[in-house]
């Protein structure tokens, strides 16, 4: 079995790693004060939305470390290992992992289906999971530039209901799920 992670409790919290300030060796206090701005937080977030599709739709079984799916930030042990925010959690990230188990247990594909690389380059990856008549194709941009896929048929991404046909535009700094339709 393989476990899928991006955050555990002997790293710095993803979404800090993602979009913080580098730790640059400050003491405790110093860390025990550090927030992301705003702007930085919501990179952090779009990054973490895609990393956690990836987790999600590849080979194996994610594993979320408590609290990265509520939005904790922290830097090095003792803040990476802060208390779940029960009441205080990111709605839109608990959102998101929500529909991403949501979307995995929906799919046959994601049990055990066959993986292959549809295409790839430096800052984005397009590859489908498939098992029997299931088939799920994933891209994930991280380019600043919005990317055109050619993809023969009718497609709807189970993230956001967007529709496709013949052609995927896939903006920048995002990921899909695109589920076949049937016409």
């Amino acid at each position: 079995a393989l476990m899928n992670i991006v955050g555990t409790h002997d790293t710095e919290r993803i979404l800090t790693i993602l979009g913080g300030e580098p730790d640059a060796g400050y003491d405790n206090a110093k860390l025990a004060s550090m927030k992301m701005t705003a702007e930085k937080r919501r990179i952090a977030v779009k990054r973490l939305k895609i990393a956690s599709v990836i987790q999600y739709t590849v080979f194996g079984f994610p594993s979320v470390y408590y609290g990265d799916e509520a939005g904790l930030e922290g830097y090095h042990d003792p803040f990476c290992r802060k208390p779940f925010p029960w009441g205080h959690e990111d709605t839109d990230i608990i959102g998101h992992y929500r529909l991403l188990g949501e979307i995995r247990s929906k799919h046959e594909a994601f049990a055990g289906g066959d993986f292959s690389f549809i295409d790839h380059g430096q800052k984005y990856v397009i590859y489908e999971r498939k098992k029997g008549y299931d088939r799920v194709i994933i891209a994930a941009n991280r380019s600043g530039e919005v990317l055109e896929i050619s993809l023969p048929g009718h497609y709807s991404d189970a993230l956001t209901g967007k529709q496709f046909r013949d052609f995927v535009t896939l903006d920048p700094d995002t990921a899909v799920i695109l589920e076949e339709v049937k016409d």
